[in-house]
């Protein structure tokens, strides 16, 4: 398939760029009329028209190089957090031995049908660390396979932080978790007073050697302008905590005593803009980025899928434990259950979708998301905007900050 380039010109201070959306690549030029030139040659000449090779991504979906799967250990959680989107705690059992071997045989399974190359354990709740025990018992048997077969192993873990410690960290290589925080009255008064508990077992961990942790900053019209004296805050009592991410809380899928007044069009520009100065200005590494390559959500990826502590699976955290129609069982007897039972997801690729195969959108969108509202399942900039966010990296390119943008392609 192939299209011509979309290039979008960009006037900062009278010095010109260019955004690749296809490569992702920013473009800068020594001129207006050389901008002007390039611009008009690349949605003309055929040199600049770029291939995407069809045959390459459906061979990724067909035999993908790495899989990720979601094991929830428990229901269970020991905060009761004014705007969680758990309402249904309690209502599982804690995970048993067998359901983590059937996993471990799916798993087995599909490396022997596709040699993947890389594997993501994404572990959640519930709070997971209530069931350190067994996320142990995962991790070693997990460990063990992906030893014997040369595959790289990701641990990604979901925490509260009140129940981390020093040894968890220690035991994992790769290691990466999240940890919701915020300033300590609004803390607090979202997540069960939980404030001081974590701070302290955030502190007992300033003398590890690398601490693979995020701390998340939830953000609601409550605390937007609390952000900065946050980050002063971690700087000064954190300094061994070096990411900071945000997220808008979503109340489309909160308790019902809890209502973001703070709209998504205004958390998007935010975060393209102010939060990413401030992140700067206190040296946090920015890890958003615009897209250089197709690629497929976790929910579409044929064989990647969630396992809930009761053995039932779905594709992702997108879709809810009442909406999942199979189990690992099945799983196990047939890897290729999931095409079976959510085909209109794990066969979905934008590539025949006549829409999308065609928008110029198509490698910084992705694609349509099943877990976007019906009427935004094309719009991907709800956490950033993408013309902001590349006028905000420009900006700190030209003052010498574009070695904190972690994953973008540098000029």
């Amino acid at each position: 398939m192939c299209m011509n380039v979309p290039i979008f010109l960009f006037n900062i201070n009278n010095d010109f760029f260019g955004f690749n959306k296809i490569s992702g690549e920013i473009i800068q030029f020594d001129s207006e009329l050389e901008a002007k030139e390039f611009y008009n040659s690349s949605v003309t000449n055929e040199q600049h028209t770029i291939l995407i090779n069809t045959d390459n991504f459906k061979e990724d979906i067909e035999n993908p190089k790495a899989i990720a799967i979601t094991i929830e250990l428990n229901n269970s959680c020991n905060l009761n957090c004014t705007y969680c989107y758990q309402v249904d705690k309690d209502s599982r059992d804690e995970i048993t031995e067998r359901t983590i071997d059937m996993v471990l045989t799916y798993v087995s399974k599909v490396y022997r049908e596709c040699a993947y190359e890389s594997l993501m354990l994404r572990f959640i709740g519930g709070e997971p660390l209530l069931s350190t025990d067994k996320l142990l018992l995962c991790y070693e048997k997990f460990k063990l396979f992906c030893f014997a077969n040369q595959i790289q192993l990701y641990v990604h873990v979901d925490t509260n932080g009140t129940c981390l410690t020093s040894d968890l960290i220690r035991t994992i290589p790769n290691l990466d978790m999240v940890i919701c925080l915020t300033e300590k009255s609004d803390h607090d008064l979202m997540r069960s007073g939980s404030y001081d508990v974590i701070l302290r077992n955030l502190l007992s961990l300033e003398h590890e050697d690398f601490l693979p942790i995020t701390i998340r900053y939830n953000v609601s019209h409550l605390n937007l302008g609390s952000f900065e004296s946050f980050l002063q805050f971690i700087r000064k009592c954190l300094p061994h905590v070096s990411r900071i991410a945000t997220a808008r809380i979503d109340d489309s899928h909160c308790k019902h005593s809890f209502i973001n007044q703070l709209s998504k069009y205004s958390y998007a520009r935010w975060n393209s803009t102010t939060a990413i100065d401030l992140l700067v200005k206190y040296g946090f590494e920015i890890n958003h980025c615009t897209r250089s390559s197709l690629m497929k959500c976790q929910g579409y990826s044929k064989y990647s899928c969630k396992i809930y502590s009761d053995g039932k699976v779905s594709v992702c955290d997108a879709m809810y434990h009442d909406e999942a129609t199979v189990d690992i069982e099945a799983l196990v007897n047939n890897i290729n259950s999931l095409e079976l039972y959510y085909d209109k997801i794990k066969r979905y690729s934008p590539l025949n979708d006549v829409e999308c195969s065609c928008c110029s959108n198509l490698v910084q969108c992705g694609g349509k998301r099943f877990c976007r509202d019906w009427d935004e399942v094309c719009n991907y900039q709800q956490e950033y905007i993408e013309s902001e966010f590349v006028k905000t990296y420009i900006y700190h390119y030209m003052h010498g900050n574009a070695r904190l943008f972690v994953n973008m392609r540098q000029l």
